[in-house]
């Protein structure tokens, strides 16, 4: 929050820029300090939730790629997913690791491909399973 000197004047239309440019700095400050968890990856790996955005290079990889997400009451925040560089092996996000009855589901199934036409996908949890959006 930044605290500015404001001068009283008796030009209405003065006082209300002043207060506009508080609000628009306020907002920008806030923003600043939103700065995304960017993680690159090129093999499979586990997430733990603090992750933003994944960036995949999969240009190399030998086997396909399984991401695989934490549990649905960890992923408190919608992650992104991008395939930087496509290779030929699949890359796939995973609602668990071993799956089974009664395991979390994305998009009702244990696994999605990320599209190799949009290479990207973002997914979130309701708090039981997981969706992409």
């Amino acid at each position: 929050m930044v605290t500015f000197k404001t001068f009283t004047a008796k030009d209405v239309d003065l006082n209300r820029v002043q207060a506009n440019v508080t609000d628009a700095v306020n907002a920008l400050s806030v923003l600043a300090g939103a700065v995304p968890t960017v993680v690159k990856v090129s093999a499979s790996a586990k997430l733990t939730g603090a992750e933003d955005v994944v960036l995949v290079d999969s240009s190399r990889a030998q086997n396909p790629i399984y991401l695989v997400l934490p549990g649905p009451k960890v992923l408190s925040k919608p992650v992104r997913f991008k395939v930087t560089k496509a290779g030929t092996q699949g890359v796939f996000v995973k609602a668990v690791d071993i799956p089974g009855n009664g395991s979390p589901t994305l998009d009702e199934t244990n696994q999605v491909q990320i599209r190799p036409d949009t290479g990207s996908m973002t997914v979130v949890s309701d708090g039981s399973n997981y969706w992409s959006v």
